[in-house]
């Protein structure tokens, strides 16, 4: 029932950049039983554009790209900020579904006839670290994706300076129109010294209806996303990282600074932080900064209202169970009656790498829904939902949905320095904390007296 597969893990990768030769990355897996071009298409397509433009016939259909920013106004290329050729490996492996892509490929091409050809090319003459060349007739406006570091972007030029308006942790919400409230979380905000010019956001509560088949009768019940729902493994270990930080500031930031004694080829690479985010930029996001979003997370009941779970009971299954995640585009077919539920758990490793919440297992469990009562709305604390999927476990799962600050804006307007249209400040740290100039370069924040 339950059918366990691992897909590309950036710590994995990193480590085997310092000790493995390069090898063949293993084909796209195949993908579930039912699927479909649709599914495969929006598996892909929905990472480079706003996974809200989700429609069932976009064969006829064009997507502008979200992904990255403009090389300039003139050039269909996008630039993604990236740390390194191992993280810049990962994104695309993650993109187009490769298992085993190593740092060192020198060259892979994806080709589907649902979706078109993306060809990826270890670049060498030190102006990025990776190209994809795209091909995707529905993206005419995407001829490809350059992976660069902040240097070979050009700090000066291609970024913001100064303090942006959202922070890591700082929560948003708005009104669905049947009514319902939904929370989204910052889980990467715009940063200048990171080159990060847009703030990516999580959403683990209620599924939008027109995200969600449903069927009712014969006393059976089911809810299941089959659209819209995240499929970025970078921002869901983003979401866990934080999560973890929040938990435990003293701790991650002690994690972070550590290395393995053991393998002289990691003494420099040290704990990862978050997904390209450089350690070195620590001052700006330390134990104090933690201390605080965590205050203000137990102070206004943000675990309850995020996660549907008071805070020690949160905690507690984080650092028992790990955090679970469901995920990854449209996991509901109606041919065959068999829903595929995605899973992702970010727990504590055992490896000094994989502490802070790094350490990411990937599986797949199927089942006829006929014979199930299935409610993905509403996440959390209704374990029984999942039995038939996951046996009877007692974890906690929350279904992901992921968007960028820029997709989120209301009005298609977005700016670093101004609140997202559309949406209500929940929580925001310059808020909670004092007056912050945003004019002034980000606060390297000390302990509070």
């Amino acid at each position: 029932m339950k059918n366990h597969f691992y897909r590309i893990n950036l710590l994995l990768v990193m480590a085997m950049t310092a000790v493995c030769c390069a090898k063949d990355p293993a084909p796209a897996p195949a993908p579930a039983p039912g699927a479909d071009d649709e599914q495969i298409f929006w598996n892909i397509v929905g990472q480079l554009t706003n996974p809200e433009n989700y429609t069932p016939d976009y064969k006829d259909k064009t997507f502008e790209p979200t992904i990255g920013v403009p090389r300039d106004e003139s050039s269909y290329d996008r630039a993604v900020p990236t740390n390194d050729l191992a993280a810049a490996a990962a994104r695309f492996a993650n993109l187009v579904g490769l298992e085993n892509f190593a740092p060192e490929t020198p060259a892979y091409t994806f080709s589907h006839p649902a979706v078109g050809t993306l060809t990826y090319t270890r670049t060498t003459d030190g102006t990025s670290l990776a190209t994809v060349r795209v091909n995707i007739r529905q993206m005419p406006h995407l001829s490809g994706i350059v992976y660069m570091t902040a240097q070979q972007m050009g700090y000066n030029d291609r970024c913001f300076r100064g303090a942006a308006y959202y922070r890591f942790g700082d929560v948003i919400a708005r009104t669905l129109p049947e009514g319902k409230t939904e929370y989204w979380v910052c889980v990467r905000p715009s940063f200048g010294p990171e080159q990060k010019q847009i703030s990516r956001w999580i959403c683990v509560n209620t599924v939008p209806d027109k995200f969600v088949a449903q069927l009712s009768g014969t006393g059976r019940e089911w809810y299941v996303p089959n659209s819209g729902i995240c499929r970025d493994n970078e921002n869901m270990q983003n979401l866990a990282e934080m999560m973890y930080a929040i938990a435990h500031p003293a701790q991650w930031e002690e994690n972070v600074s550590l290395y393995n004694k053991r393998t002289a080829a990691f003494y420099d690479i040290g704990m990862p932080f978050f997904t390209d985010f450089d350690k070195n930029q620590i001052q700006y996001h330390n134990r104090y900064f933690w201390e605080r979003v965590q205050k203000a997370w137990t102070d206004m009941g943000l675990f309850q209202t995020v996660f549907g779970v008071e805070k020690e009971n949160f905690l507690n299954r984080m650092d028992a169970d790990g955090l679970h995640f469901l995920y990854r585009g449209n996991i509901w077919n109606t041919l065959n009656w068999v829903c595929t539920l995605f899973e992702a758990v970010y727990t504590e490793g055992t490896a000094d790498i994989e502490h802070n919440m790094h350490h990411a297992e990937y599986s797949r469990a199927e089942n006829d829904v006929r014979n199930l009562t299935l409610d993905c709305r509403s996440m959390s604390g209704n374990t029984a939902n999942y039995i038939g999927f996951f046996n009877n476990d007692g974890a906690y799962r929350w279904v992901i949905r992921h968007s960028s600050g820029q997709d989120l804006a209301s009005d298609g307007r977005y700016s670093v320095k101004h609140a997202i249209s559309g949406f209500t400040d929940v929580y925001r740290y310059n808020d909670y904390y004092g007056p912050v100039d945003l004019e002034a370069e980000p606060e390297i924040t000390g302990p509070d007296e």
